[in-house]
């Protein structure tokens, strides 16, 4: 006999001397800023400036993610301070060897592919850049924000190719 719940719900037993169970697909990931950088200190008017995040894919397959990146509300309180102004022209890269330089040209969002689910090989490095307007002052802060999106991956979901 086999007891079993989805989620919170119990499900009727299942007697029988042989049946097939299905672990299904479990997600879970991370996004969180990079420690090596933290706040960044920039002046009205540079461009390009840039804050780390690391994904890291903690399910138990490999996943697909989409990344976007979005300034806080102004007036939202962040870990450092309150916001006061946002970045523009942001755009994502990725950093593989955590040097803080794009391994590839950075766009709006961005697609990581077959992020393992192996313990060592299952986080990425990546970089939001923006560009500060010549309007913020001393003491200012703008919050960031990196969102991922699980995706099936594109090499071991539903309807991929072999």
């Amino acid at each position: 006999t086999v007891n079993y719940q989805v989620g919170t719900v119990a499900q009727t037993p299942v007697t029988s001397n042989t049946d097939m169970f299905e672990v299904d697909r479990k997600v879970a990931f991370t996004v969180v800023e990079r420690a090596t950088i933290g706040t960044t200190s920039v002046n009205p008017g540079q461009t390009a400036q840039q804050t780390a995040f690391t994904l890291t894919n903690l399910s138990n397959d490999i996943l697909d993610f989409d990344l976007t990146a979005a300034n806080l509300t102004t007036g939202t309180t962040t870990p450092r301070g309150t916001d006061a102004f946002d970045v523009t022209s942001m755009l994502i890269c990725l950093d593989a060897d955590n040097n803080n330089v794009c391994d590839a040209a950075a766009t709006a969002t961005l697609t990581v592919n077959d992020l393992s689910a192996t313990t060592g090989t299952n986080s990425i490095n990546v970089l939001v850049l923006g560009n500060v307007p010549l309007t913020a002052t001393n003491g200012q802060i703008s919050g960031v924000r990196l969102t991922a999106t699980a995706r099936f991956s594109s090499t071991t979901g539903p309807g991929a190719r072999g």
